[in-house]
């Protein structure tokens, strides 16, 4: 990896991506989406996991078919020849409703604050992010496949402190374990 280029199987690969949410397209729409993503000379596509998407009225009913068919999703983009970076947060930006956390995050035994090191969410942190890495692990790079990059805690800022550190490295860890 340098400033410009990563290593994808041993080869130096310049990454020209383009955003493009699952969640916010039709399955019948994806393939003509990549095919103007080749057209327009990009090789990736980055994807937010949203995570009450896939799980959002209760916790522990999660959806993984039809417009949640995150593993379609991937393949489908690896048969027109695209890498994917997948962000998996759990929480989003994009100007998604509550982040793209589940609603009833906000009535789950008390969590004294979101995106820290509270024992209520880093227990259903891990929960969200060890079954979406279970999910698309055969799809990794590392497994042949078309996943180059795994982004946990997306544009998180903190404020810099040794918790905040200690928090993030945590988060890393569990996504990859």
């Amino acid at each position: 990896m340098d400033g410009r280029s990563i290593l994808i199987n041993n080869t130096r690969q310049l990454i020209l991506s383009g955003s493009v949410h699952y969640s916010r397209v039709l399955p019948t729409d994806w393939e003509r989406v990549f095919l103007l993503a080749r057209e327009l000379h990009l090789n990736t596509i980055q994807t937010y996991f949203m995570w009450n998407f896939h799980e959002g009225k209760e916790r522990g009913n999660v959806t993984w078919s039809g417009r949640r068919d995150l593993v379609q999703f991937i393949q489908l983009a690896n048969e027109h020849g695209l890498y994917v970076n997948l962000r998996i947060g759990p929480y989003v930006c994009g100007e998604y409703y509550y982040g793209g956390l589940p609603l009833w995050l906000r009535t789950r035994e008390t969590i004294q604050c979101f995106r820290c090191n509270d024992k209520v969410w880093k227990r259903e942190m891990q929960r969200v992010l060890k079954y979406v890495v279970e999910k698309v692990r055969p799809l990794l790079a590392s497994n042949g496949g078309n996943v180059i990059l795994l982004q946990v805690e997306n544009e998180y800022n903190g404020d810099g402190t040794t918790e905040d550190q200690s928090y993030l490295e945590w988060a890393v860890d569990v996504a990859n374990n």
